[in-house]
């Protein structure tokens, strides 16, 4: 066995990291322990008052309200389908349309 100053200073290094951890180790124990009788009681504790079903005395009817949306809208604001005539304007095919197209369609095949 040697015995120095070097080599007592490394075994009492040791054994307060030794020490230390057993010490850690524990503490962490017992907040584990602690924490899982805590959620325990949390589950197992009564209620302290009665639990009281609230119901209503009077029983309330659905009333439809008129939308302020609506009242601010006027029918002459709406187009009617059948008073009106919709015209569909079809463009004259001009030459170099024609010609694009074609020159399209001889590169797509």
């Amino acid at each position: 066995m040697e015995s120095g100053p070097v080599y007592d200073s490394l075994t009492n290094n040791y054994s307060r990291a030794a020490c230390k951890s057993q010490q850690t180790h524990r503490v962490d124990v017992e907040r584990w322990k602690s924490r899982k009788q805590r959620k325990r009681g949390v589950y197992v504790s009564r209620l302290n008052k009665p639990f009281v079903y609230k119901q209503q005395k009077k029983k309330r009817t659905l009333v439809k309200k008129p939308s302020k949306a609506s009242e601010d809208h006027s029918p002459s604001q709406y187009i009617n389908a059948a008073d009106s005539t919709v015209y569909v304007v079809v463009p004259a095919h001009s030459a170099t349309e024609q010609a694009d197209s074609d020159n399209a369609a001889k590169r797509l095949r």
